[in-house]
């Protein structure tokens, strides 16, 4: 009997074991160009955007590169917005009441951190912005409407997207 519960504990203990080894793959590294009516995008933003889960992003240099790290290796649908550079864009309002004055805030501050353009990226000056906007359709703004997809796999890998009109 003893050694039928020793022989139990063990085949337990080595069904534990092996049930705990690691169940997530290595992460995908993620480099790329974005390109639209043959020239590279000078700004804005790429995300990737899982079935479940957080979305992964980041901007575009200059060159229309990206380079995203530690994003899991699965199908992802690609969304691109420019908007972020848009040196006419307006600020969000956020209605009246409280959101009236909270709205009065921010609008100052940004004032303040853009030196007048309010719809402009603190980092950046309202120059820069409009020498590095692009409009591209809003289509691409959206994970359901973009049209692009990607299925990423384990380690480094390049993926380019060129969009249309």
């Amino acid at each position: 009997m003893r050694k039928l519960r020793l022989g139990l504990f063990v085949a337990v203990l080595l069904g534990l074991t092996v049930g705990c080894g690691k169940t997530s793959e290595t992460p995908a590294k993620v480099t790329g160009k974005v390109v639209y009516k043959g020239q590279p995008l000078r700004g804005g933003s790429i995300a990737f955007h899982p079935k479940e889960g957080a979305v992964y992003g980041t901007t575009l240099s200059e060159e229309g590169t990206y380079e995203i790290v530690g994003v899991p290796p699965v199908a992802m649908k690609v969304t691109i917005d420019t908007e972020s550079l848009n040196p006419n864009k307006k600020p969000p309002s956020y209605g009246g009441g409280r959101g009236a004055k909270i709205d009065q805030e921010y609008r100052a501050k940004m004032q303040e951190m853009t030196g007048g353009n309010a719809g402009a990226s603190p980092l950046m000056s309202k120059e820069e912005m409009a020498r590095r906007y692009v409009k591209i359709p809003v289509k691409y703004t959206k994970p359901d409407t973009s049209g692009l997809s990607v299925t990423l796999e384990a380690g480094s890998q390049s993926h380019d997207f060129t969009l249309g009109d």
